[in-house]
């Protein structure tokens, strides 16, 4: 006699666990492969800011080495120490002197500068975007107003505002007598080439 759907039992004793066994192994099975796939979404969309950033800091704009004391007449011990720990790559330590030296000297440019570039070594892109748009508003020429706005850029790229850091690497390579002017070129390529590959 045929069984009807009504007349089903479910499997019972050794069958009853062998079923409860295959069904975890395929739960785990699924979830082997949902799990990475997963991960590479999430971090190949929300990481993309970063990756970007990455391959600019690491190709076209390098890490900034500091000033030079010589170059920066009546510096402190101070700054010489955390200038000291910036060149050794050392931003936490960086940035705790240059945060005292700010709350004395709120208008130097210098500061502002290295605040912004301390904090943009820490990934920290709000911060750093602040700082070095606080050190261009003091409108000075120079050096260091020009090593603000590329490492405003590069700011720009990282917080994912890619208009922003093209417009400013834009500018900047549109000026042959900037001390960042071929930096921004290549900078300028890699990030169009990056928006081309996004909107395809």
């Amino acid at each position: 006699m045929e069984a009807k759907p009504d007349d089903f039992q479910p499997p019972k004793g050794k069958n009853r666990l062998r079923t409860f066994r295959i069904t975890a192994v395929l739960t785990g099975l699924v979830v082997a492969i949902l799990l990475p796939l997963g991960y590479y979404v999430s971090t190949s969309t929300s990481g993309s800011p970063q990756k970007l950033f990455a391959e600019i800091h690491g190709e076209d704009i390098p890490s900034d080495k500091g000033v030079l004391l010589k170059n920066t007449p009546g510096h402190s011990a101070q700054f010489a120490s955390a200038m000291a720990f910036f060149r050794e790559g050392n931003y936490e330590k960086a940035l705790a002197g240059f945060t005292d030296l700010i709350k004395t000297g709120p208008e130097n440019d210098t500061l502002a500068c290295y605040m912004g570039i301390t904090h943009l070594e820490l990934k920290h892109s709000d911060t750093a975007v602040f700082w070095l748009e606080k050190s261009l508003s003091f409108k000075r020429s120079g050096f260091i107003s020009e090593k603000a706005e590329i490492y405003l850029g590069l700011a720009y790229v990282l917080k994912g505002d890619f208009p922003r850091a093209n417009d400013i690497f834009n500018a900047i390579a549109a000026n042959e007598k900037h001390t960042y002017h071929n930096e921004a070129i290549k900078a300028e390529a890699r990030l169009l080439r990056y928006i081309e590959r996004e909107e395809e």
